[in-house]
């Protein structure tokens, strides 16, 4: 019993090694929060020494645990919201935090990409974030490996083309929407007259 759970350690270590940086990175897009995205990581991983220790094994171990991390992610997301529209914030871990330039990076990205179409939006982030080819892609989506090339493309179209024209109100509201805080009654009138922020608005809600 001692052996076996040496292998399945030992098998977790080389996961941990070969993919946690992908899903971090994944993690912290989604969730804005570096310290979000690290407890995302343990949770994932968590789960995978679970499923070995039944002795199923992950044989596409990446798209597993991206699978995993953004199903808890998009529960963060709706915790946090929750606890906005109650009126108080989820406790914060004291962890290191990014720095303002670093932070003010990620929130620009962040708003740009949620007012992408979903699919887009999750195209792209698995491509030029996590690092996953396009049959890996299709497989976290349920799509086809052309399908996921259309989508890329289509999205880096619609960043390019949006990246000059993003207003700083936008930006505001939309950075607000993804930390899960409720807008305010201008913001409320800014998002009614603004398609991207509405899209982003939306998506934001469903993932909730």
């Amino acid at each position: 019993m001692q052996a076996q759970d040496s292998r399945y350690a030992a098998r977790l270590a080389a996961l941990y090694e070969s993919h946690a940086a992908d899903v971090f990175r994944y993690a912290l897009h989604l969730t804005g929060r570096r310290e979000d995205a690290e407890d995302v990581v343990q949770f994932v991983f968590l789960q995978a020494f679970g499923t070995l220790e039944t002795g199923t094994e992950l044989l596409h171990p990446r798209r597993w645990l991206i699978k995993a991390a953004k199903h808890r992610s998009l529960n963060m997301l709706r915790d946090r919201r929750e606890a906005s529209m109650a009126g108080h914030e989820p406790p914060v871990a004291a962890r290191v935090q990014p720095g303002p330039e670093q932070a003010e990076a990620l929130a620009s990205v962040r708003s740009m990409l949620w007012a992408l179409p979903e699919s887009q939006h999750q195209a792209f982030v698995l491509r030029h974030w996590s690092g996953l080819s396009q049959d890996e892609i299709a497989d976290v989506l349920g799509t086809t490996p052309g399908a996921v090339e259309s989508l890329l493309i289509r999205a880096r179209r619609t960043l390019l083309e949006g990246r000059d024209q993003v207003r700083s109100e936008c930006a505001r509201v939309r950075d607000r929407l993804v930390q899960g805080l409720a807008p305010t009654l201008d913001e409320r009138s800014h998002i009614a007259g603004c398609r991207r922020c509405r899209t982003a608005q939306a998506r934001l809600l469903r993932a909730s």
